[in-house]
């Protein structure tokens, strides 16, 4: 069998198959040792290309010594493309739209060279942008601007909007553009339920329990706790959840004063980590070490609370107390 390369330029004169006599190559199927190396040769050549047409976006810190700057973020196969207005513009939304609309048309034309393309029913795009009411700042949610994007055969599609506090959804996380964590809770929320409810069917012995509380419910948990900051009357829903089912497994009474449950070995406490106590001591480890790092994550990190330390108007660093 003979086969032709069909990229976005057209397909090819010549063909390749397998002549008589040469190895058996198996094709880049999944489970093929080198398709991630391939792939990711791929894409990266495919993101280094937008980048360089591409208005993307920047976030300066006041002194602009620091900035946040992309164009796409992208894990496998899912890309989410940034783009922003610069801060001297006369209309900031617009031409957030108009430089939006140009670089996902763009990223679409580059994926259709080798033969990709970009599925526009899956596409959404949503849009962080603030109006001035009696003086305040509000968030819009709403705008009478479209999205719209042509394929490699002249067809348009209208990609659907999607409203700054939904979720766009991403390796496990809901996150929203306006910080609303609603979501996110409620998926965490439901997803240890469902735990905590095959946990009591089970009936686990005691070592059984122990195992399936540190070796399925914490990684569970604490995935989701980095990129969320729950108050801590949200935290205690979940630990009275998980309390419940996993105390009386341990052979502790599922009303044990929270003092004793969370309390340290050396003061007759069982030492079993709260919800909230674990958010904060993964959000501070995480961002000392991207801080220590010092790379993407961190560069946007400081970025960033240099902006918060301007808005707040406090002479010292806002982390310092």
């Amino acid at each position: 069998m003979r086969r032709r390369v069909k990229t976005g330029l057209g397909t090819s004169e010549r063909s390749y198959g397998q002549d008589p006599g040469d190895p058996e190559v198996g094709g880049e199927v999944q489970g093929k040792g080198d398709v991630p190396s391939l792939w990711c040769v791929q894409s990266d050549t495919l993101l280094r290309a937008h980048s360089k047409g591409a208005y993307g976006m920047c976030l300066n810190n006041p002194v602009k010594t620091r900035q946040i700057k992309r164009c796409n973020t992208q894990f496998v196969d899912d890309n989410d493309g940034w783009a922003s207005a610069p801060f001297d513009c006369d209309h900031p939304h617009q031409e957030t739209v108009r430089r939006m609309r140009h670089d996902a048309q763009r990223w679409n034309n580059i994926n259709n060279i080798p033969g990709q393309t970009v599925a526009f029913h899956k596409c959404k795009w949503q849009i962080l942008a603030w109006k001035a009411i009696n003086g305040e700042m509000e968030i819009h949610h709403s705008t009478e601007d479209t999205l719209v994007l042509k394929d490699n055969k002249g067809g348009a599609a209208v990609i659907e909007f999607l409203e700054p506090d939904q979720p766009n959804k991403g390796l496990g996380y809901l996150l929203c553009p306006t910080g609303n964590q609603t979501h996110q809770y409620n998926a965490i929320y439901t997803a240890i339920k469902d735990l905590c409810q095959k946990i009591v069917g089970a009936q686990l012995s005691e070592k059984e329990t122990r195992q399936a509380l540190f070796q399925r419910l914490y990684p569970k948990l604490d995935y989701g706790l980095y990129a969320s900051y729950f108050t801590e009357e949200e935290c205690n829903n979940i630990d009275k959840l998980t309390n419940a089912a996993f105390l009386p497994g341990l052979r502790v009474n599922r009303n044990t004063p929270r003092s004793i449950v969370h309390g340290p070995t050396e003061m007759g406490g069982l030492a079993l980590p709260d919800c909230y106590t674990r958010q904060t001591q993964h959000h501070i480890k995480y961002m000392i070490k991207h801080l220590r790092w010092d790379k993407t994550i961190g560069g946007d990190i400081l970025t960033t609370l240099d902006n918060i330390q301007l808005a707040s108007g406090f002479t010292t660093p806002i982390l310092e107390k």
